[in-house]
Formats: structure tokens, C-alpha cells, sequence
């Protein structure tokens, strides 16, 4: 533990450690201590309640408590006792309000202690919401890179697809989140991995001109030439038509071949002779 400059590291017990910090950052350490009992009581209380609670009462809380990333009630919550949750399908359950698992709530809550308490308890990494949303797409959706890395080191499928087709990779390059996307490229996810629209990630960075997230993807072989099977769309003219001239320059120069006569490359072409760009 990295103690402050002035504080003795010959304390022997929590409570001399406790009021030497309370000393050398002028703080009062009766109130301190008052806090620190008001604290225990109510971690006290919290137990006893739950031990009075039956399991779906208890279900319905761990849930509550995942969503709004509430460690303390969770750990209660999926406290030993035999009236503890139970098996791994009660972890998984769906709550009613927010059609979210408790793991796949605690990914948006982007709280990684919650999601570790999960795991460790027996939830399912891979287990999807009716909305077919796995916690893996929520925390690469919400950029939350701690929790994306315990659920990768847990065995979630990197490059589990939802109903329209998108992984998480896709999900971390629409919200701009260029560590999660390392993450998932470094777990080996197909880079170039298509969506129900035929559009990859490197699409979904040209929507959104994120000139940093196009640079990792080109960095790691992303085909800068793969054609949209619905849109007829390509990276370049997705930058084009948002009129982002720094990843235009970026994609352009990614060995970008306008040599096929289609409909659409002509008017990428036209764009790309805007003045705008000038």
C-alpha cells in the first residue's frame, strides 16, 4: 500500500493507520470513525435483510443492484448463505423492466467489480438478453475496457454476432471506443466481419469520422476496399458523404482502387473533387 509522504508505516493496527492519515490531511477523526461504524451498521443491516429475503426477492435486487452498479447490495446479494442465488440459469434471468441479464446490466453500468462478482458467482459470459444483446456487445458498446477484458479472459465469444449481424468490434467502433476495439483485435476477432447490411467496422468509423479508430483498423489490415452488399457503399465514400476531409486523406491513401465503373464509386469520385476537400 503507497502511503502518504509523512505518514508512519509502523502503524500496527487499521485504526493507528486510519488516524495518522486523518492527522496529516487535517481531518477529524472521530467523525471519521463515526462514518467508518455508521458504515459496518448499515453493511450489518444489509445481511440481515437479505437473510429474510427469499430467493426471487433476492433475484429481483441482485438484478437492481447490477444495473445501477451497486457493489455492496450485490455482494449481499450473491452472499454464500443458503438462501443465496442459486444456479447459473436464476444468474441469467432476464429482468422485466429492463430486459437486461444482471451481467449485461452491469456492463452498462460499466462497473467491472459487479461484473467480476457475476462471473465468479457462475454467470454466463455469452448469455444473451431477449434483444439478443450479449454483456460482451454492451461493454464494448459502452466502452468499458475493464469489463471487456474479464469477460474475454472468461471465454466470451469475441466475435459473437447479434440478430442484425453486428459484433462487438462493430459496437466498439460506433461508439469511437479505440481501446475495446484493440482489445477484441488483439482477442483475433474477423476484422473485416460483416453486418446484415454487408458494412464492417471500418463503415461504422467513416460514419462517424473517427480518424483514430480508422487508423488502428487500417493498421491491422482492415480492407479498405470492401463494398456495402446493400448500400454499394465503401469506407472512403461513407467519410465522403460526411464531408470528414482527414479520414477521406486516410482511406484514400490505404491503396483505395477506384477502378471498378459502379454507380457508386462515380459518385465518390465526384465527392472527392468537392471543393470542400480544398
Amino acid at each position: 500500500m503507497l502511503l502518504p509522504k509523512g505518514a508512519s508505516p509502523k502503524a500496527e493496527t487499521a485504526r493507528q493507520a486510519l488516524l495518522l492519515a486523518c492527522q496529516l490531511f487535517g481531518v477529524n477523526a472521530g467523525e471519521v470513525e463515526r462514518a467508518t461504524s455508521e458504515r459496518d451498521v448499515a453493511c450489518e443491516a444489509l445481511e440481515f435483510v437479505m437473510q429474510q429475503l427469499n430467493v426471487g426477492a433476492r433475484l429481483h435486487l441482485m438484478r437492481r443492484a447490477a444495473r445501477a452498479g451497486q457493489e455492496t447490495v450485490l455482494r449481499a446479494c450473491l452472499g454464500e448463505q443458503s438462501c443465496g442465488i442459486p444456479a447459473q440459469d436464476t444468474l441469467d434471468s432476464v429482468d422485466e423492466m429492463s430486459d437486461r441479464t444482471a451481467l449485461t446490466a452491469a456492463c452498462e453500468a460499466r462497473s467491472a467489480a459487479c461484473v467480476r462478482m457475476l462471473l465468479e458467482a457462475g454467470a454466463d459470459a455469452d448469455h444473451p438478453d431477449p434483444e439478443d444483446f450479449t454483456p460482451l456487445q454492451m461493454a464494448a458498446l459502452c466502452g468499458s475496457e475493464a469489463c471487456v477484458e474479464l469477460l474475454l479472459n472468461k471465454g466470451a465469444t469475441a466475435d459473437r454476432a447479434d440478430s442484425d449481424g453486428q459484433t462487438p468490434l462493430a459496437f466498439a467502433a460506433s461508439g469511437g471506443h479505440e481501446a475495446c476495439m484493440r482489445q477484441l483485435l488483439d482477442a483475433e476477432v474477423v476484422i473485416d466481419g460483416e453486418d446484415d447490411e454487408g458494412e464492417t467496422a471500418l463503415h461504422r468509423c467513416a460514419v462517424d469520422g473517427n480518424e483514430s479508430c480508422i487508423k488502428l483498423l487500417l493498421s491491422r489490415g482492415a480492407n479498405v476496399n470492401h463494398v456495402s452488399e446493400q448500400s454499394g457503399t465503401t469506407a472512403l465514400m461513407c467519410a465522403a458523404y460526411g464531408e470528414n476531409a482527414a479520414c477521406v486523406q486516410l482511406l484514400s491513401g490505404a491503396s483505395f482502387s477506384p477502378k471498378c465503373a459502379t454507380f457508386a464509386h462515380t459518385t465518390l469520385l465526384l465527392l472527392l473533387v468537392h471543393p470542400f476537400f480544398f
